[in-house]
């Protein structure tokens, strides 16, 4: 299905929305309007399928419907199961029924049983489940496509979710737990993981079809509350396997009517649920444990030579944003002297040591330095500072001079005065390439093979 929405279209069906809100996400879209025919490499884009779960939701649910179609994703599959409700939810389903790949409105056994009405006649190699109530962040689902093509033995991607509240964003979540297994043990332990936020928010949360099917292909439609903690146990026990990605990947909405407000209202069940897997699995209660400080932020100082523009610079900027929307506090700083929205202007590496005194990071991150008028032995004062990770843009900081080596291997035994590429940017005088290849070269030899 071609999910493609316009903001003349959205007027035209007289949403009760404010005239005002027509500007903004999900009634218009955010970002490019298309994506590429393919994914890199030329695979065509997986086919992605949503069961939205519905009843009198009436309020909310066209944002949610307006969430997936503006995603502008060329290979969606979006199924909505209503209860049968009896606010507006049908006059809402009425407008889009023509754009989604199934409807039906008929009284059901509730949310659970839903969702296990919805996955039976999906047919996408990547699924999940968004509530009436909920809506996909803007990109959402090119990002997901793009995560499972890049992390081919992952089955879960989770990302970043935002809580979304009285119409902004007051909050972001992203699960705690390392790429790889999905840890059960872990999983198993309320107190010192689940409910302290080290997993997930369901929305955020998508999973390929052979895990969905190794896990039992439904999900426990006895539940209320707790069907997404008890699938991921199963998806644990199953092998499942975690990449997490830090974007956007939901908008979790907070409001009174929603079933888990206020948190006493499902923790029983939840327990019950924990305590029945620990009784099948024949395991004790998990010992209570150290919590981790989830809530621990980074200071990390973001450096590179010309801030976030061409390709490097915008790759290098898209790095910091990920940590900043995960909780983390960022400041950048670049060379030209010139401030910025994205970043402090520093004149030379007396200034730049100057900044990072002041900001006194926890972790710096070096991007590209090759287009700023400084001296290679810059990075090592970096790292004297503070921890230091250094992304290779290029082949800069292995060379005595070039960022594209052009085939030539000097770089692996001593750059000097004879380099092939000598006049050619980035401009470095001959007599000088060899002690710039020296002074890199313990960079260097953590990153090139056989060192």
């Amino acid at each position: 299905m071609n999910a493609t929405f316009s903001l003349r279209r959205a007027a035209s069906h007289n949403s009760p929305v404010d005239s005002s809100d027509l500007c903004r996400w999900p009634y218009t879209h955010q970002g490019p309007r298309a994506l590429p025919e393919t994914l890199p490499g030329g695979r065509s884009w997986p086919k992605i399928s949503i069961v939205t779960p519905s009843f009198n939701q009436g309020r909310y649910i066209e944002e949610t419907i307006l969430s997936v179609l503006n995603q502008n994703y060329p290979n969606v599959e979006h199924l909505i199961i209503d209860g049968g409700s009896k606010d507006t939810t049908p006059e809402v389903l009425a407008k889009y029924r023509e754009r989604v790949a199934y409807l039906v409105s008929e009284p059901d056994k509730g949310q659970s049983h839903a969702i296990n009405k919805g996955m039976a006649r999906a047919t996408g190699d990547i699924l999940t489940w968004l509530n009436s109530d909920d809506m996909l962040a803007p990109g959402a689902l090119a990002a997901i496509a793009l995560a499972f093509a890049t992390n081919p033995q992952a089955d879960i991607i989770s990302g970043i979710c935002c809580l979304y509240e009285s119409g902004k964003i007051t909050g972001r979540h992203l699960t705690a737990c390392q790429d790889g297994p999905l840890p059960l043990d872990e999983l198993l332990d309320l107190d010192g993981a689940w409910l302290v936020g080290q997993f997930f928010y369901q929305p955020e949360v998508f999973f390929s079809r052979s895990l969905w099917e190794r896990a039992g292909g439904r999900v426990d439609d006895g539940l209320y509350y707790s069907m997404d903690y008890d699938l991921w146990v199963r998806f644990a026990e199953a092998g499942g396997k975690l990449h997490a990605i830090g974007r956007p990947l939901a908008w979790y909405r907070v409001h009174p009517d929603q079933k888990t407000y206020v948190s006493s209202n499902y923790a029983r069940e939840l327990r019950a649920c924990r305590d029945g897997h620990l009784a099948r699995l024949g395991r004790p209660v998990p010992s209570q444990r150290r919590q981790p400080d989830f809530g621990h932020k980074l200071k990390v100082a973001v450096i590179n030579d010309i801030g976030g523009r061409h390709g490097a610079g915008i790759a290098h900027w898209r790095i910091a944003e990920g940590l900043r929307q995960a909780g983390h506090d960022i400041a950048w700083a670049h060379f030209g002297g010139r401030h910025t929205s994205r970043g402090t202007g520093v004149s030379d590496s007396v200034a730049l040591v100057r900044w990072l005194n002041d900001v006194t990071p926890d972790l710096a991150i070096v991007g590209n330095l090759h287009g700023a008028d400084t001296e290679p032995l810059l990075v090592s004062t970096i790292v004297e500072i503070c921890p230091t990770i250094c992304v290779l843009h290029d082949f800069w900081l292995l060379t005595g001079r070039c960022a594209y080596t052009a085939g030539c291997t000097k770089f692996r035994t001593g750059c000097d005065h004879s380099c092939p590429t000598a006049t050619e940017y980035p401009p470095l005088e001959p007599d000088r390439i060899a002690e710039a290849w020296r002074v890199k070269r313990p960079f260097a030899c953590f990153m090139i093979s056989g060192c």
